[in-house]
């Protein structure tokens, strides 16, 4: 039994090649270069003993990769997370800062040594909170950014540790108004 309408159109042909045009031949090559460069980077990580130099400094003992089979301690606690977690801890002593700022603004014994914010100050406390979040989130973003690179690892620290020394001066700040003395260190200059 034959099907009626292949009696009438006949059998189906098989497709014409097309002509190999130089774009045709491009765009395998380069999809040859694609699976060549996936394979090799699904391919465990195994450098060569000769390229492994005998001391490794300190940039290069970060950059050395670690093999897949070996767990390392720590391992969790990489970079990207340790600038996460700092910027957090930023960002806490940040909204402290703030809340005393406005808290102690308009008081006799409280000067802001920032410029800026001493301006801002005598506007609306709206407009402080603004300039200080609004900074400290644009910093935090390029730091979110560039998280996996030792700069912006430093950096984190950096901004916590003057941070932190915001938070001591703050500190020194309430003992003298509780205690009633002047601190040399606390005294705006001048």
């Amino acid at each position: 039994m034959s099907d009626p309408a292949l009696a009438i159109v006949g059998p189906p042909r098989p497709p014409k090649p097309r002509p190999a045009t130089p774009d045709l031949l491009e765009v395998h090559a380069r999809l040859d270069q694609a699976r060549a460069t996936l394979e090799a980077l699904r391919r465990p990580l195994q450098p060569d003993a000769a390229d492994q130099p005998t001391t490794l400094s300190g940039a290069q003992h970060l950059a050395t990769p670690v093999s897949p089979g070996k767990p390392r301690f720590g391992a969790w606690f990489n970079r990207p997370r340790r600038v996460l977690l700092t910027l957090m801890a930023v960002w806490v002593v940040a909204v402290f800062d703030l809340g005393y700022t406005l808290a102690e603004f308009g008081t006799e014994d409280f000067f802001e040594m920032n410029p800026l914010a001493a301006k801002l100050l005598g506007g609306s406390p709206h407009a402080v909170m603004a300039f200080k979040f609004g900074l400290l989130g644009f910093g935090t973003l390029i730091l979110l950014g560039l998280r996996r690179h030792a700069i912006a690892e430093l950096a984190c620290w950096f901004l916590f540790v003057s941070k932190l020394y915001v938070a001591v001066r703050w500190y020194g700040y309430f003992d003298c108004v509780l205690h009633d003395y002047v601190n040399p260190l606390l005294s705006p200059a001048g």
